[in-house]
């Protein structure tokens, strides 16, 4: 698949997964990707926990209030030594994070996956021990991600409009911008 497909295809209210484990050569596949992933003067600050053994994803659901977990969980965890939230090196492994949870999300999409967003709140701490968080790394996000169940339903994606200034904050799109027509909805 194509990066503008699996653009496409990412949905994050997509269908529920399905019940199959996710194979081994797409697991193999997501993390290679991701450690090729764009990061801060390369320092790649990140590790990920991969949990796919039943009787762990649903110790993990039950301590988060899930009623059932997805068949791979993704926990991602920071190096202290590169997150440092409050100053400049903390805000660079920040971006460098979103740039490989969208690497795992667009080689999800890519493999007819979903990845979705679970919510750690107060089981951060306890969720860190469970899974051998060394001190040194703090826990920051946590994944599902599985085969789709169900077919997509269209995506609901904001105006460009709403989202974009041009050369300045209250600068419009040039005419030859506003006026092309959807390339992403387009080329489908």
């Amino acid at each position: 698949m194509e990066l503008l497909d699996a653009i496409r295809q990412q949905r994050p209210d997509a269908p529920p997964f399905s019940d199959r484990p996710v194979q081994p050569q797409h697991i193999r596949l997501l993390v290679e990707a991701a450690a090729r992933s764009p990061s801060h003067f390369n320092s790649q600050p990140w590790r990920f926990v991969l949990i796919e053994d039943a009787p762990n994803r649903e110790a993990i659901a039950t301590l988060l209030g899930a009623s059932s977990a997805p068949p791979l969980l993704l926990a991602i965890a920071l190096n202290r030594a590169e997150y440092k939230p409050g100053e400049l090196q903390g805000l660079y492994s920040t971006i460098t994070l979103g740039a490989v949870v969208q690497t795992f999300a667009f080689v999800a999409a890519s493999l007819a996956m979903g990845m979705r967003f679970m919510e750690m709140g107060e089981s951060l701490d306890a969720l860190a021990v469970r899974l051998a968080v060394p001190d040194n790394f703090q826990l920051v996000l946590l994944y599902g991600l599985g085969y789709y169940e169900g077919p997509l339903a269209p995506r609901s994606v904001p105006d460009i409009h709403d989202l974009i200034m041009f050369n300045q904050w209250d600068g419009n799109l040039p005419a030859a911008l506003d006026t092309m027509p959807h390339i992403l909805d387009s080329e489908q």
